[in-house]
């Protein structure tokens, strides 16, 4: 029923946060159909939706730049520790009848 579904996020997937990284602006952007047509399903139903990708490039570039970390795991498509506390962070900000404590 889509009378249950109160938010919706969409998620980038790792070679979009990464491709700014690792090609800076030598190249494009990325064409975004997907998102475009998520976005604009999501408005017809009135179905509020966070796009993850700017927040997740921005962050990637951060925790790598600083701490040469990851917020995937560096064999896998799955978020490591820092990519469940970004988008748990990110709930928490979108959705506040969550009622989040978060450091």
């Amino acid at each position: 029923d889509l009378d249950k579904v109160f938010h919706i996020y969409y998620i980038p997937e790792k070679y979009r946060t990464y491709y700014p990284l690792i090609y800076g602006s030598e190249k494009g952007p990325l064409p975004n159909a997907t998102w475009e047509k998520v976005s604009s399903i999501t408005k017809k139903l009135k179905i509020p939706i966070t796009n993850l990708g700017p927040i997740f490039v921005r962050e990637a570039k951060r925790y790598f730049l600083k701490e040469n970390q990851f917020i995937y795991w560096k064999d896998d498509i799955h978020w490591n520790i820092k990519g469940i506390s970004l988008t748990a962070e990110v709930m928490c900000q979108t959705i506040k009848e969550l009622k989040c404590i978060y450091n």
